[in-house]
């Protein structure tokens, strides 16, 4: 293999994009399309990083009729191959996006790390304590806050934003049961950030706070649940 063929794909999908080839970043601007970007970060979201033809179109250009939507495909596509190989030259073979007959596949010669794949990965393997952190640190916002207004992330994101809660509250469950209410604490206001109105968290804060006898900082916390529900849900709290 060549010298100068990079080894490894890393892609950054969670609290923003970002894409590494070898230790180089691909700045943003180097994509020059918006759907030359898209398209790669369909293929990172999708299982062993492959898509059909027709999934790609339908996803990116679902109002064109197929002819237009190929031919917009093929210079997405073009775009997205200089950007994550500025030297290769016009027909050599990309190393990163490569067709198996109608399915596009997203490889690299060093493999492809995705941090979406490693949060499940990591999430899959409660009860474990350190799976768990490890997943939990991986989750640093929502995914794709850049593509909010994609039909094709609404999706994704809400699901994984589902997955952190229960990675979260079962960190922070395992944290207090060790004695570490510290860390539990910290895990349980950071899954309020994502969710102001989650219940549940508000609850396991009470909880914490009554065991370690603090009624003071359980009142306040209850007072601020009441408050969010209502201002969020027009709710109340639950009997628990």
């Amino acid at each position: 293999m060549q010298k100068d063929v990079p080894q490894s794909l890393r892609v950054f999908l969670i609290g923003g994009f970002r894409v590494y080839v070898g230790d180089r970043e691909v700045p943003l601007g180097d994509w020059r399309l918006r759907k030359a970007s898209a398209a790669v970060k369909l293929l990172a979201l999708a299982p062993g990083f492959a898509l059909h033809r027709d999934q790609l179109l339908e996803a990116l250009w679902p109002d064109l009729d197929p002819q237009a939507a190929t031919n917009n495909l093929h210079q997405a596509l073009y775009f997205a191959r200089k950007a994550l190989e500025p030297a290769r030259g016009r027909r050599a073979r990309s190393h990163f996006l490569r067709w198996a007959g109608d399915t596009l596949r997203l490889e690299a010669p060093g493999g492809v790390w995705v941090d979406v794949a490693e949060f499940e990965a990591e999430a899959a393997g409660t009860p474990d304590p350190e799976a768990l952190r490890r997943a939990f640190e991986l989750y640093r916002g929502e995914l794709l806050p850049g593509d909010r207004y994609e039909d094709w992330a609404a999706a994704p994101r809400e699901a994984l934003r589902l997955r952190f809660q229960s990675v979260a509250l079962a960190l922070a469950r395992a944290a207090a049961d060790s004695g570490d209410t510290s860390l539990a604490e910290r895990t349980l206001h950071r899954l309020l950030e994502t969710d102001r109105a989650l219940e549940v968290a508000h609850v396991e804060l009470i909880r914490l706070y009554l065991e370690a006898g603090d009624r003071a900082r359980a009142a306040r916390q209850y007072a601020e649940m009441v408050a969010t529900l209502r201002e969020e849900l027009g709710t109340e709290p639950g009997p628990e």
